[in-house]
């Protein structure tokens, strides 16, 4: 009997059920490519990080010295005007001259430097700026005026000169002419 079942039930199984069992499925190898792709992942991470770390060579990091420099006011080709206090004597880069300081409370700075044409010194880089250029007493004079301060610069043909502070520059002017002098 049961060899009776089982060839009808063979005979009533359908020829394309049988070669669809017969034919191997397909693997899907999606864990491959998630292994693969969490395997790139780690690695663009590694090489991220061993980036930011410092060279195996020994170096350190290095940190750009400061350009300004304290010096004494015998450096310095000037003299502050009378009165004036906090007077503070630098160099920057080891070419321009700067003495900062306070007259009547308000603070300037005065800047020296060698050149062959006028120049601006101030420190100042406003965009807009109304300035006036003129010649006296064998001085070319630059007057300035900006949102962020005002300056007054003479050149005497080999140094060029500076005073600034945030005050207009007809205010500082009597002060720019009396360093003029010296």
């Amino acid at each position: 009997m049961k060899q009776e079942k089982f060839e009808q039930f063979q005979k009533s199984i359908d020829d394309t059920l049988l070669e669809e069992a017969q034919t191997p499925k397909k693997k899907h190898h999606y864990a491959a490519w998630a292994v693969a792709a969490c395997l790139c992942v780690a690695l663009v991470g590694v090489f991220t990080w061993q980036s930011r770390l410092p060279a195996a060579t020994g170096e350190q990091n290095v940190e750009i010295p400061n350009p300004i420099e304290d010096v004494t006011a015998d450096e310095l080709d000037v003299t502050p005007p009378a009165g004036a206090e906090d007077v503070n004597y630098t160099t920057i880069g080891g070419t321009l001259k700067q003495m900062m300081f306070t007259l009547n409370g308000v603070s300037y700075t005065y800047r020296s430097a060698a050149a062959e044409e006028p120049t601006d010194l101030s420190g100042i880089y406003d965009a807009e700026q109304d300035v006036k250029d003129w010649d006296e007493n064998g001085l070319q004079l630059t007057q300035c005026d900006g949102p962020s301060g005002s300056w007054i610069g003479w050149f005497d043909g080999t140094t060029q000169h500076c005073l600034s502070d945030q005050q207009p520059s007809e205010e500082i002017l009597p002060l720019a002419q009396e360093l003029m002098a010296q």
